[in-house]
């Protein structure tokens, strides 16, 4: 006869096993550990272990109930979207802004921030600096054309400044010369309207939550740090950026393959910014570059 002790045991073990409710994730998590090589021959030496993105990853679908439902609705998706974070080495942590995992109509997609493209602009070996600031109403701005053109930004410091009405980028190239990109802020909306399926949904009574409705001026300084890489002499790390902003992909990865297929299902934003913004009626954008020409001397398109 088993002793007190043992039956209190086996009672409790009992209890736990009717309790137990499965981890709805653990599938999940066994789809990312079992890419974990693919993920470490994408990611760049940047610091991120394969490891550290998967924990990352976990940790964002168990903090974020619609991510989890985007997932485990298609789990290619996420795989898809891990992948891209780990082809251009950014960090999709909460709080870093250089990247995030998105859920939008079922999908998990990738999106790049403002940080993360200017981090990218860093590590091409191209860039020396990179700047993207609004241009409030009572700020002092302008923008001069000609032979000495020149950009003046002097911010309202006294009070409020009123409402934003446009955003620039400057970027200075390494062997000298800058990229200067200007747009209004109805240019910036023409883009959007045109091409975020997230904020076009918002409209239509889905949820609000896009970065377009939640903090419309930093989107639209990534906006003009995207047109700005138009001018960036191309490193493969920014037109692969480029390319995988604002889309979702499948991962379908596979041992009759030499090359794992990741399929376009979804793309937001994919803009050609050269025709969203030469079509754009009062486009102000300058190149401002000094090719074969000395230091300091600027050369203006408008």
């Amino acid at each position: 006869m088993p002793k007190a002790s043992e039956i209190t045991s086996m009672v409790k073990k009992e209890e736990e096993r009717r309790n137990h409710k499965p981890d709805p994730l653990a599938g999940i998590v066994k789809n990312l550990t079992s890419i974990k090589g693919e993920i470490a021959n994408a990611l760049p030496d940047v610091g991120i272990t394969p490891d550290r993105m998967i924990r990352i990853v976990v940790t964002l679908l168990r903090q974020n109930k619609s991510l989890a439902e985007a997932a485990m609705q298609n789990p290619a998706s996420l795989l898809g979207a891990v992948m891209m974070a780990a082809q251009v080495g950014l960090d999709p942590t909460n709080g870093l802004n250089q990247c995030a995992l998105v859920p939008r109509k079922g999908k998990v997609c990738f999106d790049i921030m403002y940080e993360g493209f200017v981090e990218l602009g860093y590590r091409s070996d191209r860039m020396e600096s990179i700047v993207a600031r609004t241009v409030y109403e009572k700020d002092t701005f302008s923008l001069k054309y000609g032979l000495n053109e020149e950009l003046v930004h002097i911010p309202y410091l006294d009070g409020d400044p009123g409402e934003s009405k446009g955003y620039y980028m400057v970027g200075k190239l390494k062997g000298g010369g800058n990229i200067v990109v200007y747009m209004t802020k109805d240019q910036v909306r023409k883009i959007r309207d045109r091409y975020s399926v997230a904020y076009n949904a918002g409209l239509k009574g889905s949820r609000q939550d896009s970065p377009w409705f939640t903090n419309e001026d930093r989107m639209g300084e990534k906006t003009v740090v995207k047109a700005g890489f138009r001018w960036i002499p191309k490193s493969p790390i920014i037109r692969t950026a480029l390319a995988l902003d604002e889309t979702a992909r499948e991962w379908k990865g596979g041992n009759e393959r030499e090359e794992p297929d990741m399929s376009l299902v979804e793309a937001e934003n994919i803009w050609d910014v050269e025709e969203a913004t030469e079509n754009m009626e009062g486009r102000e954008i300058i190149e401002v570059k000094t090719e074969e020409k000395p230091a300091g001397s600027l050369t203006g398109l408008k």
